[in-house]
């Protein structure tokens, strides 16, 4: 007498099995939630199990995915969706400009640089809204940064600001047009000079003289050149040909200039 079929407790879901009479074997299958299609698993049981659990749990976090996004739109769609906090959207800003420097698109110059603007944007507004700050907010940043005797800087505190804004219109995040940092003023950096005195420049002229012979040269070449440190720190030996003549190029405009030597 042949012997009962076994029977299988599947607790699985999704996961069959079939007996094949020709060759009394036990055939896997896994039916797809979403499509219903059988996808064939073979004859190990243990293995059929393992693939079934893991698929179940690959497409239930699919569709909680998909759940999640559908009411993000809803919320979206009712304007009930949470606003981004200032300490959130920077945490992103950062990001992308460490992604703008890896790629080159930012100097490791322009990127320091950013550095004070963000953390006094942050310490100063922080826990608001990012859609709720307003003109008041960024001008009393740049203010208390003026107040220290700090103008240069209360420049690059407005000119980042406007950039932190002009990204966060980029990601939807305020609506376009929105930069309350561009509506306020430019703070002016007075650039205080003061004319050297000839016996002021006589004294210093004196003083390298006796510690380091050559700056004695390039003050000389300053003097009767009138060009800039740097284009006179440029100059070699080699750059004089043509009867005594020293060509070069200027640093700031890229003139070639021909002087006397």
């Amino acid at each position: 007498m042949a012997a009962r079929p076994r029977s299988h407790k599947i607790s699985i879901p999704n996961l069959y099995c079939k007996l094949d009479k020709r060759t009394g074997k036990v055939y896997w299958q896994y039916k797809h939630p979403l499509s219903g299609r059988f996808h064939s698993l073979g004859t190990d049981e243990n293995e059929a199990k393992q693939v079934a659990t893991e698929a179940n749990t690959i497409i239930a976090e699919q569709r909680t995915r998909q759940i999640l996004s559908v009411n993000e739109r809803l919320e979206r769609m009712k304007g009930r969706r949470s606003d981004i906090t200032v300490t959130e959207w920077l945490d992103k800003y950062i990001s992308i400009q460490e992604d703008r420097l890896q790629h080159n698109e930012l100097r490791p110059n322009s990127y320091r640089q950013k550095g004070k603007p963000i953390r006094l944007f942050r310490e100063h507004c922080g826990m608001q809204h990012l859609k709720d700050i307003t003109a008041l907010d960024i001008a009393e940043i740049i203010d208390a940064v003026k107040a220290e005797g700090h103008n240069r800087m209360a420049q690059v505190v407005r000119m980042v600001l406007i950039d932190v804004f002009k990204e966060a219109q980029h990601a939807g995040h305020v609506p376009p047009g929105f930069n309350p940092a561009q509506a306020t003023k430019q703070p002016r950096n007075r650039v205080n000079r003061q004319r050297l005195s000839l016996p002021e420049w006589q004294a210093i002229f004196d003083s390298v003289s006796r510690r380091q012979p050559y700056l004695k040269c390039g003050m000389l070449l300053a003097l009767v050149t009138g060009q800039r440190l740097g284009d006179i720190c440029n100059l070699k030996f080699s750059d004089i040909w043509d009867d005594m003549l020293a060509h070069y190029s200027g640093k700031k405009t890229g003139s070639k200039l021909a002087i006397p030597a």
